[in-house]
């Protein structure tokens, strides 16, 4: 074994370690590939209307479906449908969208979209950091000047003061002698006060 190398590994598992490393980059290039949207080979941003879609052909199914007159095609309705070209033929798009597998009867009605934008705003909102009133800013702002007014931090005690650590056994002699130092301490501060 050289040097610099400090792991012992059998050549079965590194082998191993290999074909996992190997499995989650196809996995990982699976789920990219996986992502364009098959309408027109943009990149998808998810489901759409039951089919994988870039947010361009999701709007453009919606409105669609949502128009009265019929779409025609310029060219035989053969027209390829692609990232660069795809406003050039809305009947053949439509037709694309159509043969992928959307369905016009998951596209939410104008008033479930309005209902849904509303909840939204009002979750946004829930979030949103409270705000004191100016009754509680100024009720905040005369209790922190009579507290600046009435502490003094020049107090010389303060310096003095550590906190007794209750998990101390007071039978070993230390933290006996430990407690009777407190309590002079405290004895002092208030002979000082006096």
């Amino acid at each position: 074994m050289s040097k610099g190398n400090f792991s012992e590994q059998t050549p079965c598992q590194s082998t191993a370690e290999e074909e996992e490393e190997e499995e989650e980059e196809e996995e990982e290039e699976e789920e990219e590939e996986s992502k364009i949207c098959q309408v027109c080979g943009d990149q998808a941003t998810g489901y759409h209307f039951n089919a994988m879609t870039c947010e361009g052909c999701k709007g453009f199914f919606r409105r669609s479906m949502k128009r009265i007159m019929p779409l025609r095609c310029p060219l035989q309705k053969k027209c390829v449908i692609t990232k660069n070209n795809r406003r050039q033929c809305q009947a053949c798009r439509l037709r694309k969208c159509q043969a992928i597998g959307m369905l016009k009867e998951l596209i939410m009605s104008d008033e479930a979209v309005e209902k849904r934008r509303r909840g939204i705003k009002r979750k946004r909102l829930g979030r949103a950091p409270v705000l004191p009133t100016p009754q509680q800013e100024a009720i905040i702002q005369e209790l922190v000047t009579a507290h600046h007014n009435t502490f003094d931090i020049t107090f010389s005690c303060f310096n003095g003061f550590r906190p007794i650590d209750r998990n101390l056994n007071p039978m070993f002699p230390y933290n006996q002698s430990a407690s009777q130092a407190v309590t002079r301490q405290t004895g002092y501060c208030r002979s000082e006060e006096e």
